[in-house]
Parts: structure tokens; sequence; C-alpha cells
């Protein structure tokens, strides 16, 4: 019997320090890191009221910043959508698009007149050459050029005055030259046929003239020079210009 009670007495204080190792094992893994916790919490939570109370001190010059940073975000991002809308590019992106199709059109138009230009100077060859063959069309401006009259001898400095064949100028006036033939202006004048018959051909400045009329006041070194209006004959007045033959007339 006392057996019995020391066995039992026995598992019972085994059973105790058993339950109670184990009781402290679960509290030593369970109840203290809960508590840990809380106690961190408690520390995060006073460390954070001290940091929020110095954000607050810093905050009027650092939100004053932030706006700023904040509009030149929203700024940017409305250019951004001003700029392009529904993927297509606006006129900022296409300003280089269209100068270089402008130089584009304009380097074509150049080459354009260049082909036409030599198109027509290979069309000007081809004519001369079905004419008469290379060298032509040179041959003709300096035959031309040789039958442009030159200056002559000086015949001296004459007395200048101009008409028309209106009744201020010619009284009863056919509207003829002397030689029957219709006036023209730079190239009829009236002369002294006498000294200078019709068809003498003298030349006035860069002018050549033939003489084609005449009158019974002009008389020696005196010529009159024929114009279609009367304004102009009017205003040339009296000039006394040198007078020259024509080279290559007899």
């Amino acid at each position: 019997m006392e057996r019995r009670l020391i066995g039992i007495l026995t598992g019972a204080m085994v059973f105790c320090f058993v339950s109670t190792g184990l009781w402290m094992t679960a509290w030593a893994e369970v109840l203290v890191p809960v508590m840990d916790m809380e106690a961190a919490s408690v520390q995060t939570e006073k460390d954070t009221v001290g940091i929020e109370g110095a954000i607050v001190e810093e905050t009027p010059g650092t939100t004053a910043a932030a706006e700023e940073a904040g509009e030149t975000a929203s700024a940017v991002k409305t250019a951004g959508k001003k700029s392009k809308t529904g993927g297509k590019t606006t006129v900022q992106e296409t300003q280089p698009q269209e100068t270089q199709a402008v130089a584009q059109n304009t380097s074509g138009v150049i080459a354009a007149k260049g082909v036409r230009e030599a198109e027509a100077r290979a069309e000007a060859e081809r004519a001369a050459m079905e004419q008469g063959g290379p060298g032509v069309a040179g041959k003709k401006a300096d035959q031309e050029a040789s039958q442009v009259p030159g200056r002559g001898e000086s015949l001296g400095v004459f007395k200048t005055t101009g008409y028309c064949t209106c009744d201020l100028c010619v009284s009863g006036s056919s509207g003829l030259t002397y030689s029957g033939t219709v006036p023209r202006a730079g190239h009829t004048i009236s002369a002294d046929i006498s000294l200078y018959p019709v068809g003498t051909r003298l030349m006035i400045g860069d002018t050549v003239y033939t003489v084609e009329d005449t009158g019974s006041s002009i008389v020696g070194n005196w010529i009159d020079i024929y114009y279609q209006q009367h304004e102009e004959a009017f205003a040339h007045g009296v000039q006394m210009l040198e007078v020259f033959t024509v080279a290559g007339d007899s």
C-alpha cells in the first residue's frame, strides 16, 4: 500500500514537472514575442509621434516646393495631352515635317525648271541642226551683229526739232511724207534734200534715221525728227545734236 502511494505521488510529481516545463516553453515561444511586439508597437508610436512633429515643423518650406513640383508635373502632363491627341501629331511635331515637305517641293520645282530649260535648249539646237547644221545659230547672230550700223563720219552739230502729222505741226497734212511713205517714229526725219537726198541715212545718238520728208523751212543743218504723238514732238523742243553718217554707207 505504501509503495503504491509512493508510486502515485512520484507519478504526480513527474506529471507536474512535465506540465510545468511544457507551459513555460509555450509561454516563452508565444507570450514573450507577443509582449515584445506590443512594446515595440508602443515604442514605434512614440517614435512616430516625434517624427510627425518634425515633419509638421518642416512642412512650410517643403510644402511650397512640393506644390510647385506638382504644378510643373501637371503642366508637363497637360502639354503632353495637348501635343498628342488620339495618336495624332500636333503642329509642334509636324513643323519639321512641313518644313521638309516644303523643301522637297521647292527642290522639285527647281529640278523641273532645270529640265524644262534643258529641253528648250535641246529643241533650239535641233531646230538649228535641221535648218543648216551645227553652228547656224551662231552664224546668224554674227550676221545680225555685223548688220548693226556703226557710227561713221561726223557731219557736225545740227539744230534738231520734233514734229508729227497733226495740223499744228503740218498744216493740211495728208499723213504721208514727201517721199510718199507713212512716217514712223524712230525712223523718219525731215531734212534739206538738196544736201541729204531722200533715202539718206543719218545717225543721231544711237538711232539711225532715214531722210523721207522735207519742208520749206528745213534748210541747211536742220533736221526735224518725226514723233508719233504731238506731245512727244513738243517735248523735244530745240536741241543742238551731233549728226553722223552711217558706217558702210557710200
